[in-house]
């Protein structure tokens, strides 16, 4: 298993549990065994009760054992942390270390993810404030940037790791500003009027938005200067802005067959191009549907940490040599936590289950009902398919277990729903009650 991210200990994980004389070597680039990655810009920065390692290796997110040193041993998994695969020899089924190393294989799971992106578009971005966030090693970076009190920070990115780490900084009493491209966070899933109920809350805690900009250049410790000429005073810069457009591909050249996006291109079962070889996780493009329950599947990568597990776990099936393993198939998730800190006087839980977002309003298929509630905690959107009135996606904010389960049954059923009754709901739970009738039909 070559990669250290909740990928890999998934894969080592499934396997293990499923053959007992399996031998399993797995290969980390990382200093530490493979750990659950959205705790680095979750718990990690709380400035008091932070996350730190062991408490979060892989499996504890998923509900799993918590896959430390004696885990892996205990299970006969040979671990290589601190190793970084160069190049590899399919002919011969062996892969080949930076440091000259030759580990032979029967079979390989590709894990290796992708990278943070640089930023290199951006003049100075290279500069001793820059901070990106991806691994273990950036994230205690960063804590040691915040623990310095800065009294300028600016995040460049509105999405998941801007916004996470913008919480993050508030809930120590900084004030970030987030520079982000679009006209509202989270743009590719949000809707405007989801978005201003969370970008109203980070600006009660201290944080300021500049939209529709980007960064032109950066002056290391100094200032932001932006595209309009803007200049803002900085002492921190996180550079948020996702992931390189090519996914960690370099060790293994041009003899595995590549999808659109960059990404490894896989089968239903992991399966790439070359025989007894997988790719699973972040870097691998698998067949999937993109904006609706009906759309024909497209090869594309999911970044995202149920498709680590899940697609690890479903590989391992395979590698495994178990018979009549059924394609994988993936209905999308996301979700965020952030200011969970002890001392929190309004922690922030979404999830989104199912089709939504602008991929699938784009179609002109899809409308919005929503949202619905008052954000005091709670507040719910719906994604309708136009023609049918059936309902492909569930945006929740502070769901309880009755209501999680709903809209999770919401995106994998996608009933036929009162559109009428729904939309004159004035509470979460008019609005869920509506889609629980729904459900029993």
């Amino acid at each position: 298993v070559g990669g250290g991210g909740e990928r890999s200990g998934g894969t080592s994980s499934s396997s293990t549990g499923s053959l007992k004389d399996l031998r399993v070597t797995m290969v980390c680039e990382e200093d530490v065994l493979p750990y659950e990655r959205p705790a680095l810009t979750k718990a990690f920065l709380n400035e008091r009760a932070p996350a730190r390692l062991p408490g979060f290796h892989t499996s504890v997110g998923g509900g799993g054992e918590r896959q430390t040193e004696e885990w892996y041993r205990e299970k006969g998994v040979e671990t290589k942390v601190s190793t970084k695969v160069a190049k590899c020899d399919f002919a011969k089924k062996r892969v080949e270390t930076v440091t000259g190393e030759i580990i032979e294989y029967d079979s390989l799971v590709i894990a290796t993810g992708v990278s943070a992106h640089k930023a290199s578009f951006i003049e100075g971005h290279d500069g001793k404030m820059c901070k990106v966030l991806r691994s273990h090693e950036d994230a205690l970076e960063v804590v040691k940037a915040m623990d310095a009190k800065p009294k300028n920070p600016v995040v460049v990115g509105g999405g998941y790791i801007g916004l996470e780490v913008a919480a993050g900084m508030c809930a120590r009493g900084l004030k970030p500003t987030v520079v982000l491209m679009e006209s509202n966070v989270m743009s590719r899933l949000f809707t405007k009027e989801i978005a201003a109920h969370y970008e109203q809350l980070y600006e009660s805690k201290g944080a300021t938005f500049i939209k529709n900009a980007s960064v032109k250049k950066i002056n290391d410790g100094k200032s932001v200067i932006l595209n309009d000429g803007r200049e803002l005073n900085a002492d921190l810069v996180i550079l948020g802005v996702g992931s390189d457009v090519q996914p960690n591909v370099e060790p293994f050249g041009d003899e595995l067959e590549k999808a659109k996006d960059g990404g490894i291109k896989v089968n239903g079962k992991f399966e790439t191009s070359q025989k007894d070889v997988y790719a699973i996780g972040d870097v691998c493009s698998f067949p999937v549907r993109l904006t609706g329950p009906n759309d024909a599947e497209t090869h594309a990568r999911m970044e995202h940490v149920k498709h680590a597990r899940a697609s690890a776990a479903h590989c391992a099936r395979t590698v495994i040599g178990e018979k009549d393993v059924p394609n994988y198939k993936y209905e999308p998730f996301f979700y965020s936590r952030v200011f969970e800190q002890p001392d929190s006087d309004r922690p922030v839980s979404w999830q989104f289950y199912g089709f939504g977002g602008h991929a699938a309003m784009e179609t002109g298929k899809v409308s919005v009902i929503g949202p619905i509630g008052d954000f005091k905690p709670q507040l719910v959107s719906f994604w309708i398919e136009t023609a049918t009135k059936k309902c492909i996606g569930c945006f929740l904010e502070s769901g309880g277990s009755i209501e999680t389960q709903i809209a999770k049954d919401c995106a994998e059923k996608n009933p036929l729903v009162d559109v009428d009754a729904l939309s004159k709901s004035s509470t979460v739970a008019e609005a869920m009650n509506v889609l629980a009738e729904a459900l029993k039909n």
